[in-house]
């Protein structure tokens, strides 16, 4: 077990550290890029692990709402691995079957989704632009607008033991049949906690009425537009939207929700 967590560890050392130069590289992009928010993003660097750029590039997905692929450069051999992360909207499969039968790419394949892919490093920048005029022409820019679908609201109260049981015995999820987005409605934010690096663990109400109180968290959210939301102090009412999980820790279960989007009610 220690060496297992030895190896774990190192793990994501390495994983933080080609997010963080995979991250820098995509603000400046779309800085750059004007208006193309929802564009295909491409980042590149030498030596970045193979086995993690899967990880970054869904890590990025998540943050930009974008395709995003993440390429690692072998400084010797001048070979290039990517991997990429699609959102609802463009198939990213297709985009690389397409750029491998025009010639950019040695390699490559997948699915909606999700893709993999090789290449030289000669064709990097020609790739990118292939990535660009292939959605443009397929997908247009309407069609790669975030959505985000709600299959329910509920108050703070109705978010109990209950109904996250009943919620559970519709698993396995998985494509074509999504865990249920509920949105909390009318909530208040009582109490913030700052949890590792970058996570936030809430203490959410039902308006002034401290008797209905819902634990929250949200995932990788510090210096995001979510983050920011959660964090500000606002006396209003605020809806979560997100999922209703059952908790497990120390032998105990509780209610927990975790929080993917945020509006001011």
């Amino acid at each position: 077990a220690i060496e297992l967590d030895r190896y774990n560890r190192e793990r994501r050392a390495i994983e933080d550290a080609v997010l963080q130069e995979a991250l820098a590289q995509a603000e400046s992009m779309q800085l750059a890029g004007g208006d193309t928010r929802y564009d295909p993003l491409l980042v590149s660097g030498e030596g970045w692990h193979p086995g993690v750029i899967g990880i970054a590039a869904s890590r990025l997905k998540d943050r930009f709402q974008s395709p995003v692929c993440v390429v690692t450069i072998d400084p010797e051999t001048g070979d290039a691995k990517g991997s990429g992360r699609s959102v609802p909207g463009l198939h990213l499969g297709d985009a690389i079957i397409a750029a491998k039968q025009a010639g950019f790419l040695t390699a490559g394949g997948g699915h909606a989704m999700a893709a993999g892919f090789s290449l030289s490093v000669d064709h990097l920048d020609a790739f990118r632009d292939f990535l660009l005029d292939w959605a443009e022409k397929h997908h247009p820019l309407q069609q790669r607008l975030p959505v985000l679908k709600l299959d329910a609201a509920i108050a703070v109260s109705g978010a109990d033991m209950m109904l996250a049981e009943q919620l559970r015995l519709l698993a396995p999820f998985g494509a074509g049949h999504a865990e249920p987005r509920l949105v909390l409605l009318d909530a208040r934010i009582a109490y913030r906690k700052i949890m590792g690096e970058n996570h936030l663990r809430l203490t959410v109400q039902a308006g002034l009425n401290k008797g209905d109180s819902l634990t929250a968290v949200a995932f990788r959210v510090l210096d995001t537009p979510l983050g920011d939301a959660l964090m500000a102090d606002h006396n209003g009412a605020i809806h979560l939207a997100g999922r209703l999980k059952i908790n497990h820790w120390q032998g105990r279960d509780s209610v927990q929700f975790q929080i993917e989007d945020a509006m001011l009610a």
